[in-house]
């Protein structure tokens, strides 16, 4: 036997009985560093909560534990104006339909006032009858609200139109993480919530409420109000012509069969 290939074989084993040894330590080495490195997403806002609780909390102590912190979310006042942009077009085309239904049905009324003798004669002379009632009542109402539309001028409409056409007007954003925290309250262990929030990148702070539409400045509050109450008020008007000509149409159909 040859002593030189004896040891080197020899050797050779010992390495390669080490080798996984040595990958594992390696791999331990990695994972170890990876973990040293790792960082606390949420690190400043428990740091900023636990002085919040310091400052404003009567007992600091009543602090358990914090529960959860929630995704850091961005919150901008685009999703309200898509919303109000969205009843804009559902009004406008709400409007515009109940328009076409009340000219075709004025049209049809006059053409029958034209040419059909019969039909009118018995609206002139059947007046008491409720089919007759209710369609010339319902016409003239419906008549009257477009009226009343013009009269007042600018609507709740154009209004909303004209505010959200205005770009020199600039609305705040936040960030905001919901904290959910376990704290001692009379004697009980209750979990209560905080929001923590940021406006235009500014210093980050805790407070109790959501982000509401005041918060964002510019003319929110003129843009919700007016989507809330004015144009609601409005389109309920549209559900009501919408039952004046729905009625009116009916009405003439049975005139028509009790003309004949």
């Amino acid at each position: 036997m040859d002593c030189r290939t004896t040891i080197f074989e020899q050797n050779e084993i010992t390495y390669n009985t080490h080798t996984p040894m040595k990958k594992t330590f390696l791999l331990l080495g990695i994972l170890f560093i990876a973990f040293g490195c790792a960082k606390d997403e949420n690190a400043a806002v428990k740091s900023d909560f636990q002085k919040y609780v310091n400052e404003n909390f009567d007992n600091p102590k009543d602090l358990e534990s914090i529960i959860s912190i929630s995704q850091c979310e961005t919150v901008v006042f685009d999703s309200m104006l898509m919303d109000a942009k969205h009843y804009m077009t559902d009004y406008k085309q709400t409007e515009e339909h109940l328009d076409s239904i009340h000219e075709a049905l004025f049209n049809r009324v006059q053409d029958i006032i034209e040419n059909n003798y019969r039909v009118t004669r018995f609206i002139q002379t059947h007046q008491d009858y409720s089919c007759v009632r209710t369609l010339l009542g319902n016409l003239s109402a419906d008549v009257n609200i477009k009226m009343d539309k013009i009269t007042k001028g600018t609507t709740a409409y154009e209004r909303l139109e004209k505010e959200l056409n205005d770009s020199t007007v600039q609305y705040n954003i936040f960030t905001k993480q919901l904290v959910k925290y376990r704290v001692q309250k009379d004697n009980d262990m209750k979990i209560d919530s905080i929001f923590y929030v940021t406006c235009n990148n500014g210093a980050p702070y805790f407070r109790k409420k959501d982000i509401k539409a005041s918060d964002f400045g510019g003319n929110a509050i003129v843009i919700v109000d007016l989507v809330a109450n004015d144009l609601m008020n409005d389109y309920r008007i549209l559900v009501e012509r919408s039952r004046l000509l729905s009625e009116a149409e009916s009405a003439l159909d049975v005139i028509m069969e009790l003309a004949e």
